[in-house]
C-alpha cells in the first residue's frame, strides 16, 4: 500500500486458507462458494431479505467479497475492516461474511461492530460537559472507546497462555443508550476479526472545510465549528491509529448521503413495523445531521483509500459485477 492507503501488517496464514493461496477459482469452486454464501445469509445472525435480494446478495456481493478475504488471509490478513454509510448494509454484510468464512472455510471469524464500542452514557456525558454538549448524544467519531476496541481485537488474536481462552466483548444496548450490562463471551483465539463502522478508515478533513456549517445542526448548536473541530481532531488520532490496525479494507459506497439517509429511513420503518422501536420520520433527519459531514467527506475519499471499493445501488447491491481472484 502506497501514498493515501493505510500501512497495514499481515500476519501468518492460519488453518483453512493455506490451500487458497494458490487455489485457482474454478467453475466448480465459484458455484460452491456461491451456494455457501446463499446458506450463510439464512444463518447469519441479522436480517438478510428474502426471495431475489437475497440470491442477488449472496451471489453478486457476499460471494466475491469473501472470495477477495480469503485470498487476503492466506496471505497474512487477520483485520478485515468492512467501511459503509448508515443505512449501506455493512452490519448485513459483516454478520454474513463471518457466517460464510466459519462454514466455507473452517475459519473462526468473528464480526464487531464499531457500534458496540460507544462510550457509556455517563463517558458521553463528562466528555459532552468538557469539551462540547453535542458528544452527549452517540455517533460520531469521539463517542466511541477506541483503546477497548484495540484491546479487544489484539486480546481475539493473541494465543492464550493455555491455548483457548474467552474474550468478553461489549455490547451496546440502544434501547437504553448505555453498554449493555453483560459481554458476549467469545472464543479465541480466532482467525479472523471483520470490523464494520461507518467512520471507519476516513481519514480527518482538511482545516479549511471545518470554517463553514454542512446543516441547521451545525450552524444553530456548533456556530463556532469547536465540535467539529473536536470530531476531525479525533479522526486524525486515535480513529486513524485503528484504521492502521485494519490488513484490508472494504468500502461500501453508496451514490449520495441522501441515499444514505432514504435507506436508514427504511431500516426505522422495518424496525417500527416489527414492533422493535425505530425512530420517527422527523427524529431520523435530526439524527442524521450529525452524520452528514463525516459522511460526504467519506463519499469523497474511501474509494480511493479501501483496498476494494463496491459501488452500491439503492438496493444495496454492486452497480458492477465484482472481480473474481
Amino acid at each position: 500500500m502506497t501514498n493515501e492507503k493505510r500501512e497495514r501488517g499481515g500476519g501468518t496464514p492460519t488453518r483453512g486458507t493455506a490451500w487458497y493461496a494458490a487455489r485457482t477459482m474454478t467453475p466448480t469452486a465459484r458455484a460452491a462458494l456461491e451456494e455457501a454464501a446463499l446458506a450463510a445469509t439464512q444463518a447469519s445472525a441479522v436480517a438478510v431479505p428474502e426471495g431475489p435480494a437475497r440470491e442477488r446478495f449472496a451471489r453478486e456481493l457476499l460471494a466475491p467479497i469473501a472470495n477477495a478475504v480469503l485470498a487476503q488471509h492466506a496471505r497474512g490478513a487477520r483485520v478485515i475492516g468492512v467501511y459503509g454509510a448508515q443505512g449501506s448494509g455493512k452490519t448485513t454484510l459483516a454478520s454474513s461474511l463471518a457466517q460464510l468464512l466459519r462454514a466455507h472455510a473452517g475459519l473462526n471469524a468473528v464480526a464487531l461492530s464499531l457500534d458496540d464500542f460507544y462510550l457509556t452514557r455517563a463517558h458521553r456525558l463528562r466528555v459532552a460537559a468538557r469539551l462540547h454538549p453535542l458528544f452527549a448524544t452517540r455517533g460520531v467519531p469521539g463517542t466511541h472507546d477506541i483503546p477497548l476496541l484495540l484491546r479487544t481485537v489484539d486480546a481475539l488474536l493473541a494465543p492464550g497462555p493455555h491455548g483457548d481462552h474467552e474474550v468478553a466483548v461489549p455490547r451496546f444496548d440502544k434501547a437504553q443508550d448505555d453498554r449493555a450490562p453483560t459481554a458476549l463471551r467469545l472464543r479465541a483465539p480466532v482467525d479472523v476479526v471483520i470490523l464494520e463502522g461507518w467512520c471507519l478508515g476516513v481519514p480527518a478533513e482538511p482545516p479549511e472545510r471545518l470554517l463553514i456549517a454542512c446543516n441547521a445542526l451545525e450552524t444553530a448548536e456548533d456556530p463556532g465549528g469547536r465540535f467539529r473541530r473536536c470530531v476531525n481532531h479525533r479522526l486524525a488520532h486515535d480513529y486513524a491509529t485503528l484504521a492502521r490496525r485494519v490488513d484490508w479494507l472494504l468500502a461500501l459506497m453508496v451514490e449520495s448521503f441522501e441515499v444514505s439517509c432514504a435507506q436508514r429511513l427504511e431500516q426505522e420503518h422495518v424496525l417500527r413495523a416489527t414492533g422493535r422501536g425505530g425512530m420517527s420520520d422527523v427524529e431520523v433527519s435530526a439524527f442524521m445531521q450529525r452524520f452528514e459531514r463525516v459522511t460526504r467527506w467519506a463519499l469523497c475519499t474511501m474509494s480511493e483509500r479501501a483496498d476494494l471499493s463496491v459501488a452500491l445501488d439503492a438496493a444495496h447491491g454492486p452497480r458492477a459485477p465484482l472481480p473474481w481472484v
